[in-house]
């Protein structure tokens, strides 16, 4: 911001008092957000280690250790009292008396991190796996509710870590060994459901913030996947274990869905445009997991194409709406591709000591390209 303030009171854009005014503003809201969020820091950094202490002094002694194990509903009913405690008094110290809301709001997301330590307990006294889905599942519907109630980013970021988790753990106890499953066909699955779910109306407009961490989470996903299948250098044939229900039917949930909210929100051009492409991809992986074989040659060029739109819509996208963190992404996606490539194509056709050249004048043309147009703005 102090960059622009200093350009427009060079072009004479502003006067030399509200140049002062403006940065002196600008001076204090910096200030003022540097220490929120130190005090965020502090409260969670504090609060978790808090929780870490009480498990690791219960487990420094060992009569304690002796009635637990003694006690199971004694033991669940400690961590729960806990999780509630926690709960309760984040909600007085963040809405009933506001005197410390900071703390509040961290009180009420270690809550969410101690109600899954209870499903986890209750998981080992009567023996379900450490990685069962439903523990997953059920943790995720408990928390999720809360990131919309309370629009908590932190509880909005656990709620999907859990999602994804459960996501994965369900495929993995379903008997296959194969590599389609788990670098093609899970992360679509994932990357389709957050994308939809982020164009829900009531998403988008009244929880902007989830609704771009959904997209960027599901953007990221499939740019995986797609990048992925750039480089299969065999026929891809797929060998399901189970009912092929499990495979298609969420692709087809997912297709349905992406068509309903390209049906409720058909005046927005660009959320006509984002439910074209997604609604390609999932017909592309749903095509993938019914084919018997796939062309490699075919796989590559339909990989790339979806890479480079995706790539495009998100300078569209984060340019016209002003959101940076989409511009970021696109950044990093499109250096990615462009190394992997460059490094794929001197090692496939052994260019020695001109695969460096190339690359040096790349960089040097991209510095050049990069200095006049940050002259050609006056920066």
């Amino acid at each position: 911001m102090q960059k622009f303030l200093d350009r427009w009171f060079v072009k004479g854009m502003i006067s030399k008092e509200q140049y002062l005014t403006l940065l002196k503003d600008y001076r204090k809201e910096k200030e003022k957000t540097a220490k929120v969020r130190m005090q965020v820091a502090l409260y969670i950094i504090g609060t978790i280690l808090t929780g870490f202490g009480i498990i690791l002094f219960i487990s420094a002694n060992n009569w304690i250790l002796e009635l637990l194990n003694k006690l199971h509903f004694l033991k669940i009913s400690i961590v729960f009292l806990l999780a509630l405690g926690s709960f309760w008094g984040g909600y007085q110290l963040r809405y009933e008396n506001s005197k410390f809301p900071k703390l509040g709001s961290s009180l009420i997301f270690l809550s969410t991190l101690l109600i899954g330590s209870v499903y986890n307990l209750i998981g080992q006294i009567y023996n379900f796996e450490a990685n069962a889905p439903i523990l997953y599942f059920i943790w995720f519907l408990s928390v999720f509710p809360l990131a919309f109630i309370f629009k908590s980013s932190a509880i909005n970021v656990l709620s999907c870590v859990l999602f994804i988790l459960f996501t994965i753990f369900s495929y993995a106890k379903l008997p296959f060994d194969n590599e389609y499953i788990w670098f093609i066909y899970v992360p679509s699955l994932l990357g389709g459901l957050f994308y939809i779910f982020a164009n829900v109306k009531k998403v988008r407009q009244d929880y902007r913030n989830f609704s771009v961490l959904y997209k960027l989470t599901a953007l990221f996903a499939i740019y995986i996947v797609m990048l992925i299948l750039t480089f299969w250098e065999t026929n891809l044939k797929l060998e399901l274990s189970g009912s092929l229900i499990f495979y298609v039917l969420p692709l087809c949930f997912l297709l349905v869905w992406n068509v309903i909210n390209l049906y409720l929100n058909k005046d927005e051009r660009l959320l006509k445009i984002e439910s074209y492409y997604l609604s390609a991809v999932l017909f592309f992986v749903l095509i993938l997991t019914l084919a018997n074989g796939f062309n490699v040659f075919l796989l590559g060029l339909i990989s790339n194409i979806f890479i480079i739109l995706m790539i495009y819509l998100q300078y569209y996208w984060g340019y016209k709406n002003d959101e940076q963190g989409f511009v970021n992404l696109a950044n990093k996606m499109l250096a990615i591709y462009l190394i992997v490539n460059y490094i794929r194509f001197g090692i496939n056709y052994h260019l020695g000591a001109f695969y460096f050249i190339l690359g040096g004048v790349i960089l040097i043309g991209l510095g050049i390209y990069s200095e006049k147009r940050k002259k050609l703005k006056g920066e």
